[in-house]
């Protein structure tokens, strides 16, 4: 081995980089490298992966260590080299992650940040019918449908209410031919389907609505037509059911004689070459070992840097290294050929160094007389600006910006959880968090005060929450009766103007905090101002690690429903002063119980679940890989599915981890959703 490595500070003394070097060293050279990084330690940082690669591109050495103190860093080892009279250069890669975060080593996966488009959505005729995607026979093909009517038309069902989505299909031989819904984002969320011939004009070939079948579920619609000319055919699904709001559809079409037996595959996506190395070789007694790591980090945890290392005959130089968290996320990519063959080529690598994004060549760290190193940078990469001080009864909390790991655990319990996989660094900016979820007492003072509900096209119902009269229901079972929006404030023990605001749409919901000059929290400001804001390291809970307490959180309340109550007594538990699972919004520190952040934010986890700004995805999709580091957000105007936050009344203690997601439709309403408001600064009102 041309160059090796050992440790150099007691802090790495737990295992040797290289455990010999190999030949005699005749008047070594030596580096020592010092390792440091700007992520805090060890809410972020607590872990240092080496990788060394000699200059003929061969991997010969890996190890990981555990830096879970902040006097760890810098970490430090030292690059020796066996010859007395050349220059040896080694390729180094770092990468400094959090504990326990790791996935499978599969070869070397590197993937660009993707650019992200939102879904087509028309809104006019011209806007439906100008470019509609092409839909090839026996293939599947997604499109979204907005909220938009764009016909009033209807064939056999309801006229329709909400936007439409097209597709172009080519027929290039007479004969019948089958068009269908084959999936929905949203149950009912589709009613026509049509085919037609010239998109624009009003005359269809066949129109079919979806119906409901005598057992109760929903038959799409699926339409057969005789094509007599060889052209280009439209087929157009919109909507008539208000609840549903916009919905991904999918469409498939197919010679009527071959529907049945189509499989319906979505359209193939070009897959690059899977990866085949590098792979980590060592001698042994019978040939080349292989030892490499069954683990590596995660990309979107980990800042990922190569640098290159000289090591000069007789010479004792040290360099400095710094780990930056803006390059978190940012894969080094050991070489530009693809795929690896098993050694990488040293002058092809790139990487970043100070800047989100950007990679560059790979450079030879400067290199120097050792002297003690510089005053760790730790802690200081993505700090946002401080809160002013403040009395703590504002109606907002100041949330003072810093960095987190967004994400957790995938634990999928039901179709409407949300993974909160892969895990991801942000830098969230200094932002302002109702202290509590929005009452019915604040809704209506808004609406004394002039405002109301922006209406948007698409929407035909009454606007506003749903108001329920009567008293409170005691069970899952009375639906609206859990409603606690009343037409009128009620008196007596019936009054709910201090509960929190439930059976609202998203869209009202946000109309609401945009009124206040606000808007409804991201995910991440959710997730930060739950977990993290305030600690040193982040807390399962708002309130910490502890288990949820039945006597001092509100969960678990659920009565005739599939999820058992885990709080004794049902609907009138031990924690809530009133008859049933609907508490009002806690007024002070005291009555919130645990319940409490250390901003002082009350009722993340409990009472009502929480809407969020962003479109319900996986943390995998696109709309969010393409999301920066700095307050990271998966945004669109028409999506069909928003990210609910937080546990509720109704709901199990999982549904209370800080990680915990969840997505509703966004229109219509829920007794177990509410909402609070976030804002960039002190809301005025």
């Amino acid at each position: 081995m041309s160059a090796a490595a050992r440790p150099r500070r007691p802090l790495v003394a737990g295992g040797l980089l290289v455990t010999a070097v190999a030949g005699c060293l005749a008047e070594p050279g030596e580096v020592v490298l010092y390792v440091d990084t700007d992520l805090p330690v060890p809410a972020i940082a607590s872990r240092l992966r080496v990788d060394l690669f000699g200059s003929d591109g061969r991997w010969f050495d890996s190890r990981d260590f555990v830096l879970p103190n902040p006097t760890d860093w810098p970490a430090s080892f030292a690059v020796t080299s066996d010859s007395a009279t050349l220059d040896k250069e080694v390729l180094v890669r770092l990468r400094a992650y959090p504990f326990g975060r790791e996935r499978d080593y599969r070869g070397e996966r590197f993937a660009e940040r993707p650019t992200y488009r939102e879904p087509f959505v028309a809104h006019s005729l011209d806007e439906l019918c100008d470019a509609p995607p092409e839909l090839r026979l026996g293939q599947a093909i997604t499109v979204r449908r907005g909220r938009t009517p764009i016909f009033s038309a209807p064939c056999g069902g309801d006229p329709n209410a909400v936007g439409a989505a097209a597709v172009a299909v080519n027929i290039a031989a007479p004969g019948r031919y089958t068009f269908g819904v084959l999936d929905v984002s949203n149950e009912h969320a589709e009613a026509t389907l049509r085919v037609r011939g010239v998109c624009t004009e009003a005359h269809d070939l066949g129109c079919v609505a979806g119906a409901i079948n005598p057992g109760g579920t929903y038959r799409r619609p699926i339409v057969t037509v005789q094509i007599d000319q060889p052209a280009l055919y439209f087929a157009i699904v919109s909507g008539a059911y208000l609840p549903d709001g916009a919905a991904d559809v999918t469409l498939g079409a197919a010679r009527e004689a071959e529907w049945q037996d189509v499989a319906f595959p979505a359209p193939a996506v070009p897959q690059a070459p899977g990866p085949s190395g590098p792979r980590l070789l060592r001698t042994g007694p019978g040939g080349p070992l292989d030892a490499t790591p069954a683990r590596e980090p995660q990309p979107a945890v980990a800042v990922d840097r190569l640098a290159g290392v000289r090591v000069r005959p007789g010479a004792r130089d040290a360099a400095r290294v710094t780990l930056r968290g803006a390059c978190a996320g940012t894969m080094a990519m050991l070489d530009a050929r693809a795929p690896l063959d098993g050694t990488v080529a040293p002058g092809e690598a790139s990487t970043c160094v100070d800047e989100e994004g950007v990679r560059g060549p790979v450079e030879v760290v400067a290199a120097g007389a050792e002297r003690p190193p510089a005053p760790s940078l730790r802690g200081s990469f993505g700090a946002g600006a401080g809160c002013p001080p403040e009395g703590g009864d504002e109606p907002a909390a100041c949330i003072a910006g810093g960095p987190m790991v967004l994400g957790g655990p995938d634990r999928q319990l039901s179709g409407n959880v949300l993974s909160a996989t892969p895990e991801r660094i942000a830098a969230m900016s200094t932002f302002w968090l109702d202290r509590h979820e929005v009452t019915v007492e604040g809704w209506r003072r808004a609406l004394d005060a002039g405002f109301r509900p922006e209406r948007l096209p698409g929407v035909n119902a009454q606007s506003g929450p749903l108001a329920n009269n009567a008293p409170l229901g005691r069970s899952l079972s009375m639906g609206s009766r859990l409603c606690t929006y009343s037409s009128r404030p009620l008196a007596g023990d019936d009054s709910r103007e201090h509960f929190g605001l439930n059976c609202i749409s998203w869209y009202d919901a946000r109309s609401y905090c945009r009124w206040r000059g606000g808007d409804l929290p991201t995910e991440a400001q959710y997730e930060y101002a739950a977990a993290w804001a305030g600690r040193a390291v982040p807390g399962r809970y708002p309130w910490g690690d502890a288990a949820p307490d039945c006597a001092r959180v509100v969960f678990g309340r659920s009565d005739g429903s599939p999820v058992e109550s885990v709080c004794s007594g049902g609907l009138s538990g031990p924690s809530s002063s009133q008859p049933y699972g609907l508490p009002p919004a806690p007024l002070s520190r005291a009555e919130a119980g645990d319940d409490v952040t250390a901003s002082g934010v009350l009722g993340l986890a409990g009472g009502l679940a929480e809407m969020c700004l962003d479109a319900a995805a996986r943390y995998d999709d696109p709309c969010w890989r393409a999301a920066g580091l700095r307050d990271p957000a998966c945004l669109e105007e028409e999506a069909p599915r928003r990210a609910v936050r937080g546990g509720a009344w109704s709901t199990i203690a999982w549904y209370l981890d800080a990680t915990s997601r969840l997505l509703s439709e966004p229109v219509g309403g829920y007794p177990w959703v509410g909402f609070r408001c976030a804002f960039g600064g002190p809301p005025e009102r």
